[in-house]
């Protein structure tokens, strides 16, 4: 069995390196929306790529859909149910916030 080990340098240079014994680890409890947080704070190589491209994706999603909703307001303005428009609107915000996290 291997023990996860902890190495810890000072500002001097001292190291030290010890053996972890599996009773004393405790995983942390975090919920979803931390490790998001973490996760896009640290920006780790293979985390920034995947950031980036969901950050692309939303914005074009984002602009399609406020353009599409747009002309579904104005060219059938008689014809609109007020549930859709608030639907629509509803949408548009939760991707922006989407974008804003």
């Amino acid at each position: 069995m291997i023990l996860p080990s902890l190495q810890v340098i000072d500002q001097a240079g001292n190291e030290i390196l010890t053996d972890l014994e599996w009773k004393n680890i405790v995983p942390s409890k975090s919920s979803i929306f931390e490790q998001y947080f973490y996760l896009k704070k640290t920006q780790a190589p293979a985390s920034r790529a995947i950031f980036n491209i969901s950050i692309i994706y939303y914005r074009i999603f984002f602009a399609l859909l406020a353009i599409l909703a747009a002309l579904n307001i104005f060219v059938h303005i008689k014809h609109q149910h007020y549930k859709v428009i608030l639907s629509s609107l509803a949408l548009l915000v939760f991707i922006a916030l989407l974008l804003i996290l």
